[in-house]
């Protein structure tokens, strides 16, 4: 896929040495570039099942443009 190419991701949200990641529901991880708000979002949600809006910014980078948690009565 191109860059540039808008996605709404669903995974759930990890922090690893290099950063936050999204290990996407089926297999796959994208590494997560995060605004000021969006990163705030995240130490919150970590470890929890999110949907990332963002676009494709290299191989497996998203720049997030917002990210909202997931219903828990859809997990």
């Amino acid at each position: 896929m191109p860059m540039g190419t808008k996605y709404q991701v669903v995974g759930r949200l990890n922090f690893d040495a290099a950063g936050y990641l999204l290990r996407v529901d089926g297999g796959g991880t994208w590494r997560l570039d995060l605004g000021l708000r969006s990163w705030w979002l995240a130490r919150r949600w970590g470890g929890e099942r999110v949907v990332v809006f963002g676009m494709r910014e290299g191989f497996d980078t998203l720049s997030v443009k917002r990210i909202e948690r997931c219903d828990p009565r859809q997990s």
